[in-house]
């Protein structure tokens, strides 16, 4: 039997590890079935099911980023490489201990002279949290542009997600900037995921349903009036030499209507629509019109009475 200084010390790492567990779908089944195995004295099991829970965290947190396709393999080596050498999601120390428990679940799942009791499975236990149950993942800059700007698919839960772990400081302000000039230089698929962390308009059962949408990038900034104005500048600057190679109805949806401020930018910016709007939706128009200032809210009323 474990002695009850070795129960508690079990029950404390345990509760430390749950803290975060109910954020995901099988860890917390797996540090369930370690206690079973660490009380009914089985401590090579106990330390494989926990590994098991490492393994799910680690996967689910790389799928539910949309970095799945990262992964060259499904071995646990992989993804620990991933996870620090690729997405930076684990720094070199914690991704060295985890190595080392990993090396420890692989002596207890096949057959090796290494003992372990309930002190080793305390031990590793008190490393898995130090490593990786005690933290709740969050992801640089660099890792939130590097899994936006590859072709994989983003779904808008994988987008929240990814928006909902950014760490904002200030560096992360000037993200706005970064992604209008990837957006110009981009394919399909990125000028697509840029359009949906950014979601400026929300999808058709959004606006039918009493719940508001989903959180997006532009929530998160919170950007001041005159980060605002510095981004309109520079995403007209970007219209101004791009112009020719996307159509306006496409680029609306980057950034437009939670960063327009009353100033010279966001004047040339209503200038381009009049002066592309046999291009614009009658959607897009109406739009356009209802945030408008006053003096282009007559202009575009203009627009959408002439016949089309």
């Amino acid at each position: 039997m474990p002695a009850q200084n070795e129960i508690r010390e079990f029950e404390h790492a345990l509760q430390r590890a749950r803290r975060y567990a109910a954020q995901y779908d099988q860890v917390s089944s797996y540090l369930d079935e370690a206690e079973r195995c660490f009380k009914a004295e089985c401590y090579r099991a106990a330390i494989v099911m926990l590994w098991c829970a490492v393994s799910a965290r680690l996967n689910e947190d790389v799928e539910r980023l949309g970095a799945a396709g990262f992964l060259k393999s499904g071995r646990d080596i992989e993804i620990l490489r991933i996870c620090s050498e690729e997405l930076g999601i684990l720094t070199k120390r914690r991704s060295d201990t985890l190595r080392r428990c990993l090396g420890d679940r692989n002596n207890c799942a096949h057959p090796s002279p290494e003992l372990y009791g309930a002190s080793e499975v305390v031990g590793y236990f008190q490393d898995l949290n130090r490593a990786l149950f005690g933290y709740t993942l969050s992801i640089s800059l660099e890792t939130f542009k590097k899994i936006l700007l590859t072709e994989d698919h983003l779904s808008p839960g994988q987008a929240d997600f990814l928006i909902a772990r950014l760490r904002i400081n200030q560096r992360a302000r000037r993200l706005p900037h970064a992604l209008i000039d990837k957006y110009f230089g981009a394919g399909p698929r990125i000028r697509e995921k840029i359009r949906l962390v950014w979601q400026v308009e929300p999808s058709t059962d959004e606006e039918e349903s009493e719940e508001p949408p989903p959180p997006r990038l532009r929530e998160h900034l919170k950007l001041s009036e005159e980060e605002k104005t510095h981004i309109m500048r520079h995403f007209v600057h970007k219209l101004e030499t791009h112009r020719s190679d996307h159509q306006p109805t496409e680029i609306a949806q980057i950034v437009f209507w939670e960063v327009l401020s009353d100033d010279e930018a966001s004047g040339k910016i209503y200038e381009y629509f009049l002066s592309q709007k046999e291009h614009l939706t009658v959607t897009l128009l109406h739009r356009v019109r209802e945030h408008a200032p006053d003096g282009y809210k007559e202009q575009f009323a203009a627009v959408l009475s002439t016949p089309r």
